[in-house]
């Protein structure tokens, strides 16, 4: 019944969306987000909304030591324009402004530096493409290079050919047997002048 109530969430949420747009992201620069946020209004459908974060402002912090996660990061701009972070811990939320920790309204009023979430965890997740957060195009770009490279000399040489002249020199070959030849890949002919003029064909 929990997991049944749990899935219609998600759904109504639009989680398979949100999972595209953070799979289409890791595939891009090499790392993805989802992130949960609560919803406070009391006539609200589900609890919860998610959301896919823009790796281009958002990190996680992890342990050197057991490679768990210890901070998520979110580089905003407030009203003014100003940059600060949003930072979320396993029970804490913090806002950091030039190296300060910024004031915050708990619950009951009171101005505090940190505040309990209430998410039971870091609310935003990581979906790395590899350990090196590399995305797609660029484990394979040496190699598409190459295809792009052979694939440039190959039409070069095509339009070279085509574009060429066959000059004979001493000798004659009937229509024919110059396409029969074409086909083949070589040009077989016989002076017809003797010793003295000897063929030769020039592309």
């Amino acid at each position: 019944a929990a997991v049944d109530v749990l899935n219609n969430y998600c759904k109504t949420a639009n989680k398979h969306v949100r999972d595209i747009s953070s799979g289409e992201w890791t595939s891009a620069v090499g790392t993805g987000f989802k992130a949960i946020q609560r919803i406070k209004k009391k006539n609200a459908k589900i609890p919860f909304r998610i959301t896919t974060p823009t790796p281009l402002n958002t990190f996680i912090i992890y342990s050197r030591y057991t490679g768990e996660p210890l901070l998520a990061v979110q580089e905003l701009k407030d009203e003014n324009g100003e940059l600060y972070r949003l930072c979320f811990s396993e029970t804490h939320e913090y806002r950091i402004k030039n190296g300060s920790l910024l004031n915050l309204n708990n619950s009951n009023g009171e101005v505090v530096k940190s505040r309990l979430h209430a998410f039971g965890g870091i609310p935003i997740v990581e979906y790395p493409n590899n350990q090196d957060r590399i995305s797609d195009i660029e484990l394979v770009i040496t190699t598409l290079d190459a295809i792009n490279n052979m694939q440039s000399n190959r039409m070069d040489a095509i339009e070279q050919f085509v574009q060429s002249w066959v000059k004979f020199v001493n000798c004659e070959v009937d229509e024919e047997s110059f396409l029969n030849m074409k086909m083949m890949g070589a040009l077989v002919v016989k002076s017809n002048n003797g010793s003295d003029n000897k063929a030769d064909v020039d592309i």
